[in-house]
This record gives structure tokens, C-alpha cells and sequence, in this order.
């Protein structure tokens, strides 16, 4: 696999008796999508898909076209705490040092306390779908009882859109169906703001509020993938699963290309949005223009704020939220609801697209597109007058670090071609800084090679590595050797994981 993608990589993990751990592996296209579509990402674990009954995770996440990427495959031996930081901590060596901005697990608290620890920075919310999976099961009787419940139910946990909206939603339905006391309903009431969606409205979830994307790529993992395989039966596999995958991207992007997007209504701003958004993401912005059409601006007396009401507010439920306050930035044209929709999702809402059409807007500002749900997401461009509504705009986030040296070094650029003196002085500055850089990377991050050579018996390690199985020649056997830590391990000496036997008789 090292010699069909140069930019392959995968580390282990083996215990004291030299048996194998862990394992984590991505390939060099995965590597490029996380760059571009890394900031949400999802994490699950799955069973029975080896004989050594380790735990599978998968890193996934979604692309422009709403595709889920796969970013990353990992072997656990069990699910405790220590396996799932050895997981996060490799997984973003593994992606360039770069963080997820938020990430969605289950609710087990050993995923809880490695995120805590790995990804400090990063928003940690629960998966909405294993938060509610038993709803029909412990409120059968509610169900069958009575008709309206289950479009109430659904109503509160999918289409609330702020906290006091939500606040009063479930004090409406708890008390309608007497289900104030109910254990199921006050747990998941106890832990809302892990899960309900209006507690982290302006956390950018790339609409995903579930690892059903994960849950998804389970199950096409155990179509390719037979029950108890081997490990090497598993990888075969699973390779197999990420070329289709990468397939599917590939020919979402040739239709990218080829096909011209047709307008609803004509409006001139969403000619502009046909044009630089993908065919997915057009549609859900022509949901929200079509929902835009029941909304009525307001007069306001607030300087640079808009109001809207909902045309049919006397006819929706007492709880439900009508009128929307919109602030704006008149400067560059930034307009922010409190329904916190393009923060969450990164689509405007139908709210602020109801003063649009009001206001005759033609084009959508550049601060409004963000640049993932965009035809050219996977270019290098990017806008600079999105600097200001950058979320950590200081030296310690990476988004801002980039646009710092992207502008400096389209300086020296514009310098350095004046003439061929300075030229040579641009060139051998940039060949001695990618030379410290490349050596201040191999210090800070696991890096390996694999090779012949004869290792002395007290050399021998259990650190992690790169690892490729091969004969021995000669006298000499083929080697991991760990650089940054100067540290190897013959790859012969690597035993098979223990094989987890089950509590109780077979």
C-alpha cells in the first residue's frame, strides 16, 4: 500500500509481549479531503468485523457534494480511555496537526474524557441518534396511545431552532402527555445541551447533528466486509470500500463540472449561488429561499436590525418561535440571526434571505459563503474578507496562521520576479525554510521508515510505528524504526492480537 500512495500512512501499536494493539491507517486522497473538510468530523466504533473481536472506529466526514469522506480506519483492543487518546493523538499526526473544530461521538465516557485531553479546543457533542434510539422502545405506550405524539415528538427534537423554542417545546409536550416524571424523558432532558441542536446553534456541525454518517459507513463496511475476517482479509476489504467511496467523489465532481444548475425563481442572488455552489448545496439553499416566502420584514427601532414575522403566526403552535431579530454589519455586509443557522450549517436561513429579497440583494457577500459547500473547496483560494468572522482570529488558530502566510508569501512572489537576482535570493530562501520545516515536522510528529538492518535485543520498543511485513534477508530483517524517537522493532517479532474470548460459557 506504500507503493501504490506515497502518501499512505498508518502507525501500531504492540504490547509487552510484542502483540499487536492497535493499528490506524489513511491513505494520501483522505489526507487531501480532511484538509478541505475537516472541521466536522464524526467517530463511532463497530463489532464482529474481525476475529480478534477488536473494536473498528472510523473517522468520517462529509464533503461539498454530501458525500461522507472517510478519513481514517483504527483497531482498537478495547474501547478505555487510553486506546481512544492513542487513536486521536495518532489521527491528527497522521492529518498534519490539524484539529477538528467539532466532533461527534456517542455518549460513552471514555470517548468523552479522550476528546477532552486530545482535542481540547474542539466542540464535543453526542450523537442526537443514540441519545433517542430507545424513544420507541420505552414510549411504545405513548406511541399507541396517542396519534399526535410521534409529529410532536419529532417537531421538538429535530426542527427547534433556539433555546427558549426548545425551553418551552418540551415543558408543551412532557405536559400533554404526561410524561413529566418519565425516566427516559428527564435523562435526555438532563443532557440536552450534548445533544439538542439549538445548544450549539452557532457550533458549524456541516448539518450533521448524528454519526449517522459513521452509523452509514458501518453498514456499507459490513457489505464488503464478511464477519470474524482477518486482519488482512479486513484491510483487503476495506480498501475495496474506499475506492468505491472515492469513486463516488470523483464522479460527483466530474458532474460538478459538466452540469449547469437550474434556477427556482430567478431571483439575481440565486443565479450567483447556482454558480459557486455545488448541485447539493444549491438544493438546501433553495429550501430555505422557498421558506424565506412566509416570512414578513418588519420595521425595527433598533439601528442595524431587521425583524421578521412569520406570515401564519397566529395559526402555529403557542410554542413555536415567529418573530426573528437580524443584526447586521453594514460595512461588509454580515448579517447574523439569532436562529444561528449559518454558523451551525454554513447555508444562509430562510430568514435573512426574506430581508434579501426584500432589500433587492443581487449577489451574496463573500463573509456569507463558506468556502466548503463551494464548487472550488478543493483549490488552495480563498477569500480574505472572511478574516474578520473567523472564530479564533489570533496566531493559535490555524485558518488564521494560513491566510498570514498565504499573503506573505504572494509578497515575496510579486518581489522575486522583478529580476533573475531576485529570483536566486527568493529561491534559496524558500529551499532553506522547507528544509527546517521538514526537520521541525519529523520532531514533532511520529515519523517512520521501514528498512534492513540487525537491531541489538535491547533496542527493542512497544512505541507505535509504521509497519510493513515482508521476508527476512540474510542476517539482517526488515525493521521499523520510529525517527523521531531514534527508536526500532523488527517487524517479524510482531505477534497477532490476543484473541478476546467472551464472559460466560459459548
Amino acid at each position: 500500500m506504500i507503493a501504490l500512495d506515497d502518501r499512505f500512512a498508518f502507525c501500531a501499536q504492540v504490547d509487552d509481549d510484542n502483540r499487536l494493539k492497535s493499528l490506524m491507517w489513511t491513505t494520501g486522497r483522505s489526507r487531501s479531503l480532511y484538509n478541505h473538510f475537516g472541521d466536522a468530523i464524526t467517530f463511532d466504533t463497530t463489532y464482529g468485523t474481525n476475529i480478534y473481536k477488536m473494536p473498528f472506529g472510523m473517522f468520517v466526514g462529509v464533503s461539498n457534494h454530501f458525500e461522507s469522506v472517510i478519513f481514517a480506519g483504527v483497531f482498537l483492543t478495547n474501547e478505555k480511555e487510553e486506546n481512544f487518546c492513542w487513536a486521536f493523538k495518532q489521527f491528527v499526526a497522521m492529518m498534519g496537526r490539524k484539529h477538528p473544530v467539532t466532533i461527534l461521538t456517542d455518549q460513552a465516557g471514555a470517548i468523552g474524557n479522550a476528546v477532552l485531553k486530545e482535542f481540547p479546543h474542539a466542540q464535543h457533542r453526542w450523537c442526537k441518534w443514540h441519545v433517542l434510539k430507545r424513544a420507541h422502545e420505552l414510549l411504545g405506550a405513548v406511541y399507541s396511545k396517542h396519534k399526535t405524539f410521534a409529529d410532536d415528538f419529532h417537531k421538538l427534537v429535530n426542527h427547534m431552532l433556539t433555546v427558549e423554542e426548545f425551553e418551552d417545546a418540551w415543558d408543551f409536550v412532557t405536559v400533554k402527555y404526561g410524561l413529566q416524571e418519565h425516566p427516559f424523558m428527564t435523562r435526555a432532558y438532563e443532557c440536552r445541551h450534548k445533544w439538542a441542536k439549538p445548544y450549539f446553534s452557532k457550533v458549524f456541525c456541516a448539518r450533521m447533528c448524528s454519526t449517522q454518517r459513521s452509523e452509514c459507513a458501518n453498514f456499507m463496511l459490513k457489505i464488503h466486509i464478511v464477519c470474524n475476517s482477518s486482519i488482512n482479509a479486513f484491510i483487503t476489504q476495506y480498501t475495496k470500500l474506499i475506492d468505491d467511496r472515492e469513486s463516488c467523489d470523483a464522479d460527483a465532481e466530474r458532474k460538478n463540472k459538466q452540469k449547469i444548475i437550474k434556477v427556482h425563481f430567478g431571483y439575481p442572488m440565486e443565479k450567483h449561488t447556482s454558480v459557486i455552489y455545488t448541485a447539493k448545496v444549491y438544493n438546501l439553499f433553495k429550501k430555505e429561499l422557498i421558506k424565506s416566502k412566509s416570512y414578513l420584514v418588519l420595521p425595527s427601532l433598533e439601528e442595524h436590525t431587521f425583524v421578521v414575522k412569520h406570515v401564519q403566526a397566529e395559526s402555529r403552535e403557542s410554542w413555536s418561535k415567529v418573530i426573528y431579530k437580524i443584526k447586521v454589519d453594514e460595512s461588509i455586509g454580515y448579517y447574523t440571526c439569532e436562529c444561528g443557522l449559518y454558523e451551525h450549517f454554513g447555508v444562509l436561513c430562510s430568514h435573512v434571505l426574506a430581508i434579501f429579497v426584500n432589500r433587492g440583494v443581487c449577489k451574496i457577500s463573500d463573509c456569507h459563503i463558506m468556502k466548503c459547500w463551494t464548487k472550488q473547496a478543493r483549490s488552495s483560494t480563498f477569500n480574505n474578507k472572511l478574516e474578520k468572522y473567523i472564530c479564533d482570529t489570533n496566531e493559535e488558530s490555524r485558518s488564521f496562521r494560513h491566510k498570514l502566510l498565504y499573503f506573505a508569501a504572494i509578497d515575496i512572489v510579486n518581489e522575486a520576479e522583478i529580476d533573475p537576482d531576485a529570483f536566486a535570493i527568493a529561491k534559496s530562501n524558500f529551499t532553506r525554510c522547507k528544509k527546517e520545516l521538514h526537520e521541525h515536522r519529523l520532531s514533532k510528529t511520529t515519523t517512520c521508515q521501514v528498512g534492513y538492518g540487525s537491531i541489538p535485543e535491547h533496542e527493542v520498543t512497544t512505541q507505535s510505528g509504521i509497519q510493513q511485513e515482508d521476508d527476512e534477508v540474510g542476517d539482517s530483517c526488515l525493521q521499523i524504526v520510529d525517527t523521531a524517537r531514534n527508536l526500532s522493532i523488527p517487524v517479524s517479532s510482531i505477534l497477532a492480537p490476543a484473541i478476546l474470548k467472551k464472559n460466560g460459557r459459548p
